[in-house]
């Protein structure tokens, strides 16, 4: 099975696919070979001949062999005349696109036909390889079309979460890749938590996701957003330091520093890693990475006016290019032309920005030239594809004749029984309108409870209102006339007792402003729910207790009913956090996408076991629940006893 991955160059982002990258002999290898000359069952032997097949497929021979073995093993079984259409294609993955896409929609044809968890998830990656082809045509939007509308649905079926979220994190690079980071960074927030929320968690996946999300925001320019994801990265990333992706961590890390005009501490944890990456670099595994860290520490050289060792981390990074891309040819010669004029070499700096012109002019005619080609290599498509349905539906046609004559045949066979078959028609329609008459009194009694509700909730806050009016205007004015009367009789008072009067009188104040401020949060009249919001996470803090708020694009057109109603919840949320869990630190986020608003709170509280919840549900959490069905939201809370809480809302706005 082949899986797409991206690998970041610079500026550049290239797509690609992979099976096993070397033909070496592996311990698996011998493992599937003696399965397949000792296995119990033919379907076993069969299975093992595929996944030969699969890693031998750079040998075309040696790999169709293997497929032809299993083939003569599968007998009837569709799923394993499936698994060889689908293997099968994996041949001509990179060599012929109109054979690969045949096969694999031939595979999932005889995966429809098999209900089972493995199926779906074959159909989901036979569909996941259809759209790498269409990619490989020219047309990446279909491939984002087969992921959305195929693969992810196919597979979050199959229950199969973890390939869920790497379909998610496929769309978000595609979108990054295409310049959309705000819509990219939606698709990774649902990757990381369709995968977070489904543990056990692939740590390499993880840290993939968890790098490209920081990877996107620094795109976005939004460095405090980059590096929260970059340090719970480092956190896997620290425990599976033998994997390659450690050195896209490292990649990622520096260019945050870098942005951040931290040259030094990019430079400190660059030159270990690129040595690192040298050592690793078995039949030129980690070039691209080597490459990108190169290109890093030129940044960080440059940045900290260290001109000569950024010339020397170019020409380095140029040795380890695996081939040698156009685009990334023209962003080194542009940066050795800064570099050479910065050096006040002009000679130098204008021969490399003459190459990069002429280079950069060239790949404009090249690109056209690739671009006619693949419309080419789209119409044969687009007409064979026409041809193979036009089969279909002249055997369709056939099939539905030969069908309606044994449908007269079978009408005139059974025609007694009509007049039965009409009654209980007519038994069936009677009492499904009896369903659905029932279904509509509920809906019709759901909608005035909501109404009801929305009514009471109205009627809460608009006498939140006045009391808190009163209570700032009336006894608040009162407290304060007597507390400045007092300050100015103080010569005909002790000053001990003025002192005790006027503390007194101050925490009172305070405590009324308090109460205020609860009942209606003037700063979300004033300045809105994200300012209020903020206001209210830092309000809370203490030196005992720290509570961090990050919001992403919430936008002030939101009615200030609903504003007011996320407010509570999230008050509701805090203040559950510090009476009950005992938080030494909290962590509020807050986004909104369209008419979508997320809500994220997490605490490192006591915890408690949810199943308490089953049976006694307090107060403020049936508050919040209300709040949440007025907004027709989902509620998610997980809970692990001594570990925290966890909490995650999303809203209908």
């Amino acid at each position: 099975m082949k899986k797409s991955f991206y690998l970041f160059l610079f500026l550049h982002i290239s797509i690609g696919v992979f099976g096993q990258q070397s033909l070496k002999p592996h311990p698996i290898v011998d493992s599937l070979i003696h399965v397949q000359k000792t296995g119990k069952t033919d379907s076993i032997k069969a299975r093992a001949n595929f996944l030969l097949s699969d890693y031998y497929y750079k040998d075309t021979t040696l790999s169709k062999a293997y497929l032809e073995s299993g083939r003569k093993l599968i007998q009837n079984n569709n799923l394993l005349i499936g698994l060889y259409h689908h293997y099968y294609a994996g041949i001509y993955f990179y060599l012929d696109s109109e054979i690969a896409i045949r096969e694999y929609q031939s595979a999932i044809e005889f995966f429809e036909k098999v209900h089972s968890k493995e199926s779906l998830a074959f159909q989901a990656k036979s569909w996941h390889n259809i759209g790498v082809q269409y990619q490989f045509l020219g047309e990446p939007k279909r491939f984002i079309e087969i992921l959305i509308d195929h693969s992810i649905p196919l597979s979050q079926k199959a229950q199969d979460h973890g390939q869920t979220a790497l379909y998610l994190g496929e769309i978000g690079m595609m979108l990054m890749n295409n310049q959309d980071y705000q819509t990219a960074s939606q698709y990774f927030h649902k990757g990381l938590k369709t995968m977070e929320a489904h543990p056990p968690v692939d740590q390499a996946d993880h840290l993939e996701i968890l790098v490209n999300t920081a990877r996107n925001f620094l795109f976005l320019k939004k460095l405090d957003s980059a590096k929260i994801f970059i340090d719970r990265a480092e956190q896997v990333a620290m425990e599976i330091r033998d994997n390659s992706l450690y050195y896209d961590f490292i990649a990622v890390k520096s260019n945050h520093l870098n942005e951040s005009n931290q040259f030094l501490a990019a430079k400190k944890i660059l030159l270990p890693a690129i040595e690192s990456a040298k050592r690793d670099n078995v039949s030129d595994s980690h070039t691209y990475k080597i490459n990108a860290l190169y290109f890093q520490l030129y940044k960080a050289y440059f940045g900290s006016n260290n001109f000569l060792q950024a010339k020397d981390a170019l020409y380095k990074g140029m040795k380890y290019e695996p081939y040698k891309s156009a685009i990334n040819t023209v962003i080194r010669y542009s940066k050795l032309a800064e570099v050479y004029e910065k050096l006040h070499d002009y000679p130098s700096a204008y021969r490399y920005a003459r190459q990069a012109f002429q280079i950069r002019d060239s790949v404009y005619n090249e690109d056209s030239r690739k671009e006619i080609n693949a419309m080419e290599k789209r119409l044969q498509l687009s007409q064979k594809e026409r041809q193979i349905n036009q089969l279909k539906s002249d055997n369709e046609q056939i099939s539905l004749i030969h069908k309606n004559q044994q449908l007269i045949h079978s009408l005139i066979a059974v025609g007694s029984f009509i007049l039965l078959l009409l009654v209980l028609f007519l038994i069936y329609v009677f009492q499904n309108n009896r369903r659905t008459s029932k279904i509509k009194l509920n809906m019709l009694e759901q909608q005035n409870k909501i109404e009801v509700a929305q009514a009471v909730m109205h009627a809460e806050e608009n006498e939140r209102h006045r009391i808190a009016r009163e209570l700032h205007d009336g006894l608040g004015g009162t407290l304060s006339a007597i507390k400045y009367k007092l300050s100015m009789d103080s010569e005909s008072n002790t000053p001990a007792l003025m002192k005790e009067i006027n503390k007194q009188l101050e925490n009172s104040i305070s405590d009324l402003r308090g109460i205020s401020r609860n009942l209606m949060p003037g700063t979300l009249i004033q300045s809105g729910l994200d300012i209020a919001l903020k206001d209210l996470c830092a309000s809370l803090a203490t030196e005992h207790l720290q509570v961090e708020y990050h919001s992403f694009t919430i936008q002030d057109s939101l009615s200030k009913d609903k504003q007011l109603n996320i407010y509570r919840i999230i008050q509701e949320l805090l203040t559950n956090s510090i009476r009950h869990a005992e938080a030494s630190k909290i962590l509020v986020q807050c986004s909104q996408a369209e008419n979508k608003f997320f809500i994220m709170l997490e605490d490192n509280g006591k915890g408690f076991d949810k199943e308490i919840l089953k049976n006694n549900m307090g107060m403020g959490i049936n508050n919040i629940r209300r709040r949440i069905d007025l907004m027709q939201g989902i509620f998610e809370l997980d809970s692990t006893i001594s570990e925290g809480t966890t909490v995650n809302i999303e809203l209908n706005v």
